[in-house]
């Protein structure tokens, strides 16, 4: 549900599964269908879910990976992608101008 604490990650296996947000007034925002996923966004950035997310089409069916689980397999690779937008977002400042890559990087997981 929208703004509860994210507990898993979901896979859609089959059938589909409708997306509300009270931003649009319980309206459909989304459709998820096979192949599709939710509930990385609370778990990565651990943050209350933004949205609700129900089956809407008999027999369908989730792959279920548990907060413990999914960040030991995707977290390492997550960490990775935001240090290097941080080193990104430090390349255009003037004062790290004279910072190699690697300088960069390394300042970047301090923040």
């Amino acid at each position: 549900r929208e703004g509860d604490a994210g507990d898993n990650f979901y896979l859609v296996m089959r059938g589909e599964c409708e997306v509300r947000t009270r931003a649009s007034s319980g309206n459909v925002v989304a459709t998820c269908k096979p192949g599709d996923f939710f509930g990385e966004r609370a778990l990565l950035n651990d943050e209350p879910r933004a949205a609700t997310v129900r089956v809407s089409s008999n027999g369908a069916a989730c792959y279920v990976l548990t907060r413990k689980d999914f960040l030991a397999r995707v977290g390492p690779a997550a960490d990775a992608v935001a240090n290097a937008k941080r080193a990104a977002l430090l390349k255009g400042v003037k004062l790290f101008k004279g910072l190699d890559d690697a300088q960069r990087d390394a300042l970047a997981r301090c923040f």
